[in-house]
Parts: C-alpha cells; structure tokens; sequence
C-alpha cells in the first residue's frame, strides 16, 4: 500500500506501477526480495524491527509538471472563461501572496460563482490600484453584486 511492503514494523519500496497489486516477499538472511510474477526487486534487508522505510531511488513516483513557458491547467481554463483577464491572472501568479494555483482556482470560482460584469469591473478597479488579494478581489465584486441587484433608496436619488 502506497508503494511500500511493510515487513517486520519496516517498510520497503516497489515501483510505483506496482501499487495495489499482489507481491510475493522471500526474505533472506541478509537481502528482501520482491516480486510481482515477472519482475523481482531486491532489497538489503533491514537488520532490525525499527519501523524504519527502504526507498530505492528508481521507485520515486516523479508527478509530470508543465514545461516551462506552457500554461497548466488553470490558465488553460481561465483561458476559456475570460481571455481578457489573463494579464490579471499572471500579475496575481507574480505578485499574489498565495500559492499560484490555488490563487488561480480561486479566480476560476469567483468567475464562475459571480456575474461577469462585476467581476470585470472589479478586477479593472483592482489592477488599476495594484491589488493582487484575492479574496479583497472577491469582496469587491459582492459589493458591486449587491448594488445591482439590491439597490438602495440613495442610489435612486443619484
């Protein structure tokens, strides 16, 4: 389970397409070794019951990442909902204090959950003043969604 065979408290990696299959163990005076019905995988064995993990470096799951200058994602999708927002986007990439992707999934929700009108209002304004805060970005736009849609006595007056 999760890439590991456990053993005696001790853990022993196998390749990461192994995970969820069944493996025979043969453990041995001095080595472990692993198999999956074609493949075997050796292992010096741990000498005592210490709860300690075994990874062999050809077992490192590598997680695929985006080539450098080619939009993940988010920026795919942000793409496709509002074009004309990507320059906001990158700035908020660049200059926003929360992790990249997450700051641009939340920018994909405020998108999707509000009206686009307000939202590019909002983001005009923001970018006009430099605010890269997403969630100041996000109480913008209520404000703006509540004057439409609740309007007050002094709006009429004006």
């Amino acid at each position: 389970m999760y890439g590991y065979v456990s053993l005696h408290t001790n853990r022993y990696s196998v390749p990461p397409d192994w995970v969820s299959r069944t493996v025979e163990v043969l453990e041995y005076k001095d080595r472990l070794e692993i198999s999956d019905g074609r493949r075997t995988v050796r292992h010096a064995r741990l000498e005592e019951p210490a709860g300690r993990k075994q990874r062999l470096p050809e077992h490192r799951y590598h997680r695929p990442q985006p080539r450098a200058g080619q939009p993940g994602p988010e920026e795919r999708r942000l793409a496709e909902i509002a074009p004309d927002l990507l320059d906001y986007a990158r700035a908020v990439k660049a200059r926003g204090r929360k992790q990249p992707t997450l700051a641009l999934r939340q920018l994909i929700r405020i998108l999707e959950d509000y009206p686009s009108r307000a939202v590019c209002e909002a983001v005009a304004e923001a970018a006009a003043y430099g605010l890269y805060d997403l969630d100041r970005l996000e109480r913008m736009v209520l404000r703006r969604v509540a004057r439409d849609f609740f309007p007050t006595e002094n709006d009429d007056d004006e």
